[in-house]
């Protein structure tokens, strides 16, 4: 059959990590073919909204296959195939073995040899057959439990009847049935996606926690069901209890039957395995079977029953649980509700023509409430700072004095201590090169109200506010015992934000920002007058993007500049792990994300490009010579 002439589009990601030689030669190679590609360069850790955005336009593009450059692990082409049902590419070409030893969920293809030329026949292949529909991946009842693994040696430089019967094969895996599916058409990708109930979520992160503690490198269904015995407060749990199942029994029996652990690996992600990616997608099926919007944790459950054959579902029948009851249970809704997160309602502008009444009595008491908390405050502020004076005074003479002197001058330059609060902050621990999009979420919306946050960086544990918020580095600033004279530096996720903060960016300065970004450099630049003038008594500003993944998602799940200071009081230690930062800040902050050891040990490096000759203010892990050699100009100490 002979191909079309007329022009085809093909989706083509490539992670920030491969060359960019290497994502050049073979972009060449695709519209050397005549192929009209559409590039993006993708991190699925700091960038997962721009691949998303991205996933939703070669959809809307009808792009006939996406080919994704990856790294060996193989996230990116795992994480594209999860959102769409456009089939997927993946390509390896930084690893030298065969395509099948890389881990593989459905519908993902590997290319191997991973070259240009192999990539470019097969592409043309897909393309010969057309655009794969939306709604067609979904038209199924069942999913199968298990998927083989597809690894494609393409060496011929010419596409054959051969290749095109074995490509129409393949390709059932990517569209099932697609000739039942024509008399069902959806619109756009958005109608069929499906948000996940805050249970499912909790489910899911458990589920990987589990996991972890019995040294799995993978999750499967048997994880996700532990899961659900463990976590009581969802409807999945109820379902049991409702079915007469000894629940405490049944998670023995599902240990038991955990394979044994293997060897730590610290690049393990843990991603659920092909059962469990199949037991997701029969959930979803049942929870748009139902026309709901939310997946929650009775569709997994009723998935897990009906998935024959595997281990959740044997094991559930050996304690005889009744499929009808709980499909009954779930039907009549006799379970409680899961859903998402309802969003505060706006805010209702008043106009200047609309007359608001108010109770004298309830502004009476709201007054005499709100003065009552002020003295308090009052009178825990003054004995704060007489069991300070008296801990002073039980120091030796020579001690006392120095800490007499100390404590003038730190009120003399920093305001009212901070309120001591009654609780500790709340910790959160994750991976470091894996953090839970929980967590993440947890640390944005606290930062985005006004609380402190600590979290590890590439250097030491630094503790963050929303560099926007005035009142919040007020706080930041009496936390940390810092005097208003010396500047607090903020943290950024992307260059593009760069632009819109700084004056200008020196000339030479953009090759000192791309040798060393993300990493320990601290660059100090000329700021606009009106533009953070909280966070310095000079028109500068110190910037710095910080090479650690959890740094990196809290900074780009908030979208805006954190100012960032090293998390203990001023004069002490730094801290390099949770517990160190706990022993130090106590309950002054709001939250603690312990993702390990921090990175470095030590402070970033601070230069100053605010004029030449360019001035080191702190010595840190990038040294003098370092610059220079970058930027071919003499620097200063």
């Amino acid at each position: 059959m002979p191909m079309q002439t007329m022009q085809k589009r093909v989706g083509f990601v490539a992670h920030e990590a491969i060359d960019k030689d290497v994502r050049e030669r073979y972009l060449r190679e695709l519209r050397s073919r005549g192929l009209e590609v559409k590039p993006l360069v993708a991190n699925p850790f700091t960038r997962a909204h721009a691949l998303l955005d991205f996933i939703r336009l070669i959809e809307e593009q009808e792009c006939s296959i996406c080919v994704c450059l990856d790294e060996k692990n193989g996230i990116c082409a795992r994480m594209i195939a999860g959102h769409t049902h456009i089939p997927v590419l993946a390509v390896f070409p930084l690893n030298n073995e065969s395509g099948r030893s890389v881990p593989t969920l459905p519908p993902l293809t590997i290319a191997d040899p991973p070259t240009a030329e192999a990539v470019a026949t097969l592409v043309m292949g897909r393309c010969a057959m057309g655009s794969p529909r939306h709604g067609d991946a979904h038209t199924q009842n069942q999913v199968p439990s298990s998927y083989p693994e597809t690894c494609v040696h393409a060496t011929k430089s010419k596409f054959t009847e051969e290749d095109a019967r074995w490509i129409e094969n393949l390709s059932q895996q990517f569209r099932p049935k697609l000739v039942e599916s024509k008399r069902r058409s959806i619109s756009t990708p958005k109608s069929s996606t499906l948000d996940f109930s805050l249970e499912l979520r909790h489910i899911i992160s458990l589920a990987k926690t589990i996991a972890e503690k019995y040294k799995h490198q993978s999750i499967s269904p048997l994880h996700y069901l532990a899961a659900i015995i463990e976590f009581r407060e969802c409807a999945a749990h109820d379902a049991l209890l409702a079915a007469g199942l000894d629940t405490a029994l049944l998670f023995e029996q599902i240990v038991d039957n955990f394979p044994p652990g293997e060897a730590p690996d610290t690049t393990t992600i843990f991603a659920p395995n092909e059962d469990a990616t199949a037991l997701v997608g029969l959930a979803k099926q049942i929870a748009r079977k139902r026309q709901r919007k939310v997946l929650t944790t009775s569709d997994l459950l009723e998935g897990m029953i009906h998935q024959a054959g595997s281990q959740a579902e044997v094991l559930l029948a050996s304690f005889g649980v009744d499929k009808q009851k709980i499909d009954e249970l779930i039907v009549q809704q006799k379970l409680r509700g899961e859903e998402l997160p309802v969003s505060p309602a706006p805010r209702k502008t008043i106009l200047p023509d609309q007359i608001v009444e108010f109770d004298p009595a309830v502004v009476s008491a709201l007054e005499s409430r709100l003065l009552s908390q002020r003295l308090a405050e009052k009178d825990k502020s003054r004995a704060v700072e007489t069991a300070l004076q008296e801990e002073a005074i039980l120091i030796d003479n020579n001690e006392s004095e120095r800490k007499s002197i100390s404590l003038k001058n730190e009120r003399s330059n920093v305001n009212e201590p901070a309120t001591e609060k009654t609780r500790s902050p709340l910790i959160l621990r994750c991976d470091a090169l894996s953090p839970a999009l929980e967590v993440i979420e947890h640390a944005a919306d606290s930062l985005l109200e006004g609380k402190i946050v600590a979290f590890p960086t590439d250097t030491v544990y630094g503790i963050a506010v929303d560099a926007t918020n005035r009142d919040a580095l007020e706080k930041l600033y009496s936390v940390k015992g810092r005097e208003r004279t010396r500047a607090i530096a903020i943290l950024i996720h992307s260059t593009t934000l760069l632009k819109n903060i700084v004056r200008e960016i020196p000339e030479g300065v953009d090759s000192l920002i791309e040798e060393f970004w993300p990493g320990p450099l601290t660059l100090v630049f000329k700021r606009p007058s009106h533009s953070f003038s909280g966070l310095s008594q000079d028109d500068t500003i110190g910037i710095r993007i910080p090479n650690n993944y959890v740094a990196l998602s809290i900074l780009s799940m908030v979208c805006r500049p954190l100012a960032t200071t090293s998390a203990n009081i001023s004069g002490r230690p730094d801290a390099t792990n949770a517990q160190e930062v706990l022993a130090q800040l106590g309950s002054s902050i709001d939250l603690i994300v312990d993702g390990g050891p921090a990175g470095g040990g030590a402070p970033s490096t601070v230069l100053s490009v605010v004029e030449k000759p360019y001035r080191i203010l702190r010595q840190g892990p990038v040294t003098r010579e370092q610059l220079e050699k970058v930027i071919k100009v003499p620097i200063v100490d």
